[in-house]
């Protein structure tokens, strides 16, 4: 069974996957990124907020950018760069 905050962090990164889908925005690492920027922006539940952030932090690995996800509500700067590696 999964911790709370790994369900929420599910949740809040699949909330925003489908956000963009149902815009018909592109959908790539930098768009869902820059989509939970927009909800860490407008969350005021700290669990959501923390959720968020781990959900930044776990595309940040997959990525490869290491940088901390705090970094995010202290920059406007992406939060991530995509890899170069073609799917």
């Amino acid at each position: 069974m999964l911790r709370d905050i790994e369900r929420v962090t599910n949740t809040v990164t699949g909330e925003a996957l489908l956000s963009l889908i149902k815009e018909d925005a592109p959908v790539s690492n930098e768009s869902l990124a820059t989509r939970l920027q927009h909800f860490l922006q407008a969350e005021e539940d700290a669990h959501r907020r923390q959720a968020i952030l781990a959900a930044v932090s776990m595309l940040n690995t997959f990525t490869g950018n290491h940088d901390s996800p705090d970094n995010i509500t202290q920059s406007k700067k992406k939060v991530f760069f995509l890899s170069a590696t073609k799917h």
